[in-house]
């Protein structure tokens, strides 16, 4: 029996392909559901339909969460238009289903998302654009930074990151910046911080990174600790990173995977405090899956950048964790947090940050190339050659309050450039603190670092013998590898009052080395940036070095030109060879005993101003570009 729908039917004067039209595209609507609709029934299903109203419909074509939305297709043949128009009706913008956009920034620069301004609460006035508020807020406002990082001297400290993470949120504080540095809340912190005031409670919906309480610290004008406390996470003994017994704690993926999801929902339109930042930084990849969550999860209200301290430190875990970390299954994807089959945190960081900044200049050019990219080299040259400013090398500084020779209370005597002489009393008192056998005639050697591969401390510890043959008498302080300070302690023992080793770390016999020591020794096979070169350079120390990473863009190599130029402060060599490192020394032992040369080295150095001024400055501007960016 042929449908009653198969030809038009008369109403009235007209003629109207009306119900062949909604025949059509019923059925093509009812395919996708469960069980089809046969006959007359369809009329009735139809009329069930809008009687519901359209954003039934809306809502029974809600896309997956993440996805864009594509208009259903409008038929254009003629006979056919106008009851298409009227069965299939799309709905108006104001009754269409929210979508969560996939590119948020792109409307923020179109007008169409509130902007909060580079500053404290914006007081400017307020404009209608589709719809929406937009505050316009003046460029010379100070910006809000969101400092994400897992650790802060002096309370958490592991290495240069902590250091950096205390000497910068105070510079940018300094430069006129509202800065909030978050950090995990370890047992250190709460008990250095009893009085903290709560300032929001971070729930977990999933159930797998576990709920967290946001409270604030006050350190000075412009400057504001958020500790994540979250006992299960944080609050335990051991290290930041490792147990007691130097492994790396199980559940790191999801400690860290909180930390970055509460730097991401603090930076997100749906923030739970009433304070939101214009640019979130994040650091290395303990915070680095942030930028991913404002990517999939959340609404990006500030721009973000990341930057890397370590390219080899990249917080690889299974994919069996996608689901526990609450990222949706298409993260794990070439372009999203995929690594080799694998979960990389820092990966997500470079993928989905706004900008990438590295520690030194001559590192951001050395991770682009396949050496030293730790298999995401070919990514970074991606962000570098995509547009100007994407990738970038800002050389770190160090805290002149604390790392200051005129005015370090933790050596034995203070002096300057102006005035070196009280430099040999701290010579003399290193000397009696290692039990070293030091003379007028035997230069010290000192060695701040972990004892890993990558700080070339085997480099070190095979050239030792040959150096104390020549006279020289070392001083080692560090902790890493169980072979490298066993061998340490082999060779202290073997050579008693030539070479002192002390396994583990000790911030004040840190600084005597620095001021005790007649030069320093830093072998590394790479360096980001380095911090104890310019420690010895501000101490007047000169630094020996493999030229490498920040250490190449600090130390100038003692030769004729660069002593005429007045530049040269160091050693440098290039071949990551225990023979380089014992030529560099020969050569560094030679011109100390040249006084006068070896003053105009130590002057060099320490006339330079080290500090995180220069730096601070360069971020201001980062944070200023990545934000207009944002409009």
């Amino acid at each position: 029996m042929a449908s009653a729908f198969a030809r038009p039917v008369r109403h009235g004067a007209r003629t109207h392909a009306v119900e062949a039209a909604r025949a059509r595209a019923l059925a093509r609507r009812e395919r996708t559901t469960r069980r089809p609709i046969a006959g007359t029934d369809r009329v009735r299903r139809f009329a069930a339909l809008r009687a519901r109203g359209r954003h039934r419909r809306a809502r029974t074509h809600r896309p997956a969460r993440g996805t864009a939305v594509r208009p259903p297709h409008r038929h254009r043949r003629y006979g056919q238009a106008q009851a298409l128009r009227v069965a299939l009706r799309k709905p108006s913008r104001r009754q269409r289903a929210p979508v969560r956009d996939r590119h948020p920034a792109r409307h923020v620069r179109q007008g169409r998302l509130p902007v909060q301004g580079l500053s404290a609460p914006p007081a400017a006035h307020a404009s209608v654009r589709d719809g929406q508020d937009v505050v316009a807020v003046s460029d010379a406002a100070p910006a809000r930074v969101l400092f994400a990082t897992p650790e802060i001297a002096p309370w958490v400290k592991t290495g240069g990151l902590g250091d950096v993470s205390a000497a910068l949120p105070a510079a940018l504080a300094d430069a006129g910046l509202e800065v909030r540095v978050l950090v995990p809340g370890y047992p250190a912190l709460l008990a250095a911080f009893p009085e903290r005031i709560v300032a929001a409670r971070i729930d977990d919906p999933g159930g797998q990174l576990l709920p967290a309480t946001l409270s604030r610290v006050a350190l000075r004008a412009r400057l504001e600790l958020l500790l994540l406390e979250c006992p299960a996470r944080f609050e335990r003994h051991g290290g930041p990173y490792l147990d007691r017994a130097g492994h790396d704690w199980a559940d790191n993926a999801l400690r860290f995977g909180l930390l970055s999801k509460a730097a991401a929902l603090l930076a997100s339109r749906e923030t739970p405090v009433d304070w939101r930042p214009d640019v979130l930084h994040c650091n290395d990849w303990q915070t680095a899956l942030a930028p991913a969550y404002l990517r999939y999860r959340l609404h990006a209200a500030a721009a973000s950048v990341t930057t890397i301290h370590n390219l080899a430190f990249q917080g690889l875990y299974p994919p069996a964790l996608l689901g526990p970390l609450d990222l949706p299954p298409r993260a794990m994807a070439i372009d999203g947090v995929e690594f080799h089959g694998q979960i990389s945190f820092l990966k997500a960081g470079l993928q989905h940050s706004d900008r990438i900044t590295t520690v030194s200049p001559t590192y951001a050019h050395e991770i682009c190339e396949a050496e030293h990219g730790c298999g995401l080299d070919g990514l970074l040259r991606y962000r570098r050659d995509r547009r100007a400013g994407d990738l970038s090398g800002i050389l770190n500084g160090i805290d002149t309050r604390e790392w200051n020779p005129a005015t370090d209370q933790l050596i034995a005597a203070r002096y300057s450039a102006d005035s070196l002489a009280p430099k040999r009393i701290n010579r003399a008192a290193l000397a009696e603190r290692l039990g070293l056998d030091a003379t007028a005639n035997t230069p010290v050697l000192g060695l701040i670092s972990r004892m890993t591969h990558q700080k070339g401390a085997d480099l070190a510890l095979a050239a030792a013998p040959a150096l104390v043959e020549r006279g020289a008498r070392l001083a080692i302080l560090g902790t890493g590898d169980a072979a490298v300070e066993h061998g340490w302690r082999a060779l202290a023992a073997a050579h008693p009052g030539r070479i002192a080793a002390q396994i583990g770390f000790d911030e004040s016999l840190a600084h005597l080395i620095e001021a005790g020591a007649d030069m320093f020794l830093m072998p590394s096979r790479f360096e980001p940036c380095g911090l104890n070169q310019m420690y010895s350079l501000a101490y007047g120390t000169p630094p020996i070095v493999r030229a490498t990473g920040g250490l190449a863009d600090t130390v100038v190599d003692c030769t004729a030109g660069s002593l005429a130029d007045g530049s040269a402060n160091g050693f440098s060599f290039t071949a990551a060879t225990a023979t380089a490192l014992l030529e560099a020394t020969g050569r560094a032992i030679e011109s100390w005993r040249d006084a006068d040369l070896w003053r105009t080295l130590q002057r060099n150095g320490m006339t330079r101003d080290w500090g995180w001024g220069t730096a601070a400055r360069r971020y201001v501007e980062l944070y200023r570009s990545v934000r207009a960016g944002m409009r």
